[in-house]
């Protein structure tokens, strides 16, 4: 699936669904992407759930488990801190914007990297 959408400009790869309810799958699948992937083609999350408790928790968990992977890679020394924060801005928030076409709410504009999360 990376590949195909690494190679198809209208792919996008989202979130993580019912077969990644398992923590360790949910970061192994975040950690596959990062290395093959570019952020602009990766969205964090995406729910079809019916109620907002559901889709809230999965968010949390989601995010969560990608912090996780983050300091992982930042140990590793693969990315820097900044580094890490700008990833997780693009793929948690600036994909999915980009994607659907949406334009910012009017008002002050969140802060580079922390402020997005």
């Amino acid at each position: 699936m990376c590949t195909l959408c690494r190679e198809l400009p209208n792919l996008t790869m989202v979130g993580y669904w019912w077969h990644n309810f398992f923590p360790g799958t949910m970061r192994a699948v975040m950690e596959e992407r990062l290395d093959m992937l570019p952020t602009n083609r990766q969205v964090g999350f995406f729910s079809d759930g019916y109620c907002v408790e559901w889709a809230y928790a999965k968010a949390e968990m989601v995010r969560n488990q990608f912090a996780q992977v983050l300091a992982r890679k930042i140990a590793q020394g693969q990315y820097s801190f900044d580094e890490a924060l700008d990833i997780a801005g693009d793929i948690l928030y600036d994909t999915a914007r980009d994607a659907l076409g949406m334009e910012p709410a009017e008002g002050p504009e969140p802060a580079e990297g922390r402020g997005r999360l």
